[in-house]
């Protein structure tokens, strides 16, 4: 008999940043939420409840880009090892955002984490 209790995810884990070229961890972490957390479904909530008070289906592409990084930027919990211009980078939405938008591949890399439950099962 399978014991289903086993196969139950973490509500998170720590992902290493790997660079986008070679693939070597870089030596930067995210602690993320998994997809199906209590919080990344208050924050996919959020996003629905929004859409329903627009009263519409169709939104912009700019929206549903919007809309995405709203969720990832929820779905972090925090950060270890990052810095910026030499200097330790403090963990807030202000920088992650910043982060995001400079090296997007770190998004691309933390976005895939958060939907992988590969990464949360012990």
């Amino acid at each position: 008999m399978t014991d289903l209790s086993t196969l139950k995810p973490q509500d998170t884990t720590t992902i290493e940043i790997l660079h986008p070229a070679t693939r070597i961890p870089i030596g930067v972490q995210f602690e993320v939420y998994n997809s199906d957390s209590k919080v990344a479904r208050a924050a996919q909530h959020k996003i629905k409840n929004r859409m329903i008070k627009k009263r519409t289906i169709y939104r912009t592409a700019e929206e549903v880009e919007q809309d995405n990084l709203d969720f990832v930027i929820a779905c972090v919990k925090g950060w270890k090892n990052l810095s910026w211009d030499g200097k330790k980078l403090t963990f807030n939405k202000e920088n992650m955002l910043m982060v995001f938008e400079e090296l997007p591949w770190i998004f691309d890399q933390v976005n895939e984490a958060i939907g992988n439950i590969d990464n949360f099962l012990a």
